[in-house]
């Protein structure tokens, strides 16, 4: 697997993406939302969301801003392992 920290600015956003991973996403301080294939899944402190693989999904951070753990299984092999879509 693949652990990743991102501290995200008010409005801070990661583009609309895939990848072939399964993600786990844990959000440490703020308020993120999450939309996965169209549906948006508001997370605060202390939530957790599972991400299935090759689902199309991106963040965007709410006004205070966000700091999540990511965990993605298998590892990525590169930069080429996420496909940005916008």
């Amino acid at each position: 697997m693949t652990a990743t920290r991102y501290r995200f600015g008010a409005g801070g956003r990661f583009p609309l993406h895939r990848h072939e991973q399964e993600q786990f996403v844990y959000v440490v301080a703020g308020a993120i939302v999450f939309t996965i294939e169209g549906t948006a899944h508001r997370l605060t402190e202390g939530l957790t969301l599972m991400i299935p693989p090759m689902a199309i999904h991106e963040a965007e951070a709410d006004t205070e801003g966000a700091e999540v753990v990511s965990v993605v299984t298998p590892p990525r092999t590169g930069a080429d392992a996420i496909e940005i879509l916008e």
